[in-house]
């Protein structure tokens, strides 16, 4: 068999179809794509024999005297890619990540196909979260694009690439090389951890809110997010009930107030703390409510008496500042009680008093300088 001008020529075949019998044939035309216009004598699946004695495939995917790389067999297209950790907003409602990846082959010209990519997230329930139309810079490019995507709890999302390649004369698709498909992408859905101890039966009344619920004195959340500084202080109560005549003094209960929060990027903030009537503060950020465990201070510093500083910049990390991880709930704790002495006896005291039976701590947040 030998191509000429797109056709093959097969000579001394002798071809059957169905009941019809070519013998001694010196030459017949195979053709590829379906009939220009010949009537057929005898259809089969897939082929059929013309009324000029043409062999002729039906499907247009047959390519006769084809040559890999030329437009009519391409060369094929071959995507990769990878994402960046998600960013969850602080209502943890929606995440984004950045879609990072190299495609080769692609074609922008459109000239004899169109190519198109998609880059995709789906929910742990395999539901679409987002979509977004994928722009390669090249036939050979890049790309760097950000997608936002609905978040619906925590677990494993899943990143992925659709890609197809359609000729523009009918020919069907062209298969795509994606490596890899997808790429599980874990949220966190915001509970509390398992592994998180109990809460203190001596911290109460308990007090809980999203650290940018509104505001109102002694009550609710900042009124702000938290990678914005505070542009008022705030104040909250907390009452305690306190026993004994000399320090330290023991606590029989004091209240708890905990902020949740998502650690946004690239953020390093402080909480500056004062208190009327001189009562000491504790103040830690845990992914526990309540927690003020000494190993929050291990290698950094997630538990203060007094001033608490913050970052989620990596260059920024110190033994003298809390690390946060970009995306992760976290809780802001705050009472009025002597983290030290918790330390070194185990129980809940307090070295001075408070006017009445409430704490009144004052507290704002700002730059935190380095």
């Amino acid at each position: 068999m030998y191509t000429t001008n797109g056709l093959a020529r097969v000579a001394g075949l002798l071809v059957l179809v169905g009941a019809a019998q070519v013998s001694q044939a010196q030459g017949i035309t195979v053709r590829c794509g379906g009939d220009a216009g010949q009537t057929s004598t005898t259809a089969h699946a897939g082929y059929h024999l013309n009324n000029n004695g043409d062999l002729v495939f039906n499907e247009a995917s047959v390519v006769c005297g084809a040559v890999v790389g030329s437009p009519d067999v391409p060369n094929r297209l071959e995507v990769s890619f990878s994402v960046t950790a998600p960013v969850v907003n602080q209502a943890g409602t929606q995440a984004t990540v950045t879609f990072n990846g190299t495609a080769t082959n692609f074609d922008v010209s459109a000239s004899f196909f169109t190519d198109s990519c998609t880059a995709t997230m789906t929910n742990p329930s395999g539901a679409q979260a987002g979509t977004i139309a994928l722009a390669p810079t090249a036939p050979n490019g890049s790309f760097n694009q950000a997608m936002t995507f609905a978040v619906s709890g925590g677990g494993t999302y899943h990143a992925g690439v659709v890609c197809t390649r359609n000729f523009i004369y009918g020919a069907p698709q062209q298969a795509v090389v994606l490596n890899p498909a997808t790429i599980p992408v874990a949220i966190d859905g915001g509970g509390i951890p398992t592994d998180c101890p109990a809460i203190h039966s001596k911290l109460t009344p308990r007090l809980s809110f999203p650290f940018n619920a509104a505001y109102a004195s002694n009550s609710g959340g900042w009124g702000h997010e938290i990678n914005v500084n505070s542009s008022n202080n705030r104040h909250f109560h907390f009452a305690r009930n306190v026993a004994g005549s000399t320090a330290p003094y023991p606590i029989s209960t004091v209240a708890l107030r905990y902020w949740s929060f998502v650690a946004p990027a690239g953020t390093s903030k402080q909480f500056n703390l004062t208190t009327a009537g001189a009562a000491p503060i504790a103040i830690s950020i845990s992914e526990c409510p309540g927690d003020f465990r000494p190993s929050l201070n291990v290698g950094k510093t997630c538990r203060a008496y007094g001033d608490l500083a913050w970052t989620t910049v990596t260059g920024s990390q110190n033994a003298f500042n809390c690390h946060l991880e970009v995306g992760k709930t976290y809780y802001l704790n705050m009472s009025v009680f002597d983290v030290n002495l918790l330390d070194s006896l185990g129980d809940y005291y307090s070295t001075a008093g408070c006017s009445g039976t409430n704490c009144v701590p004052v507290v704002n947040q700002s730059n935190y300088l380095q």
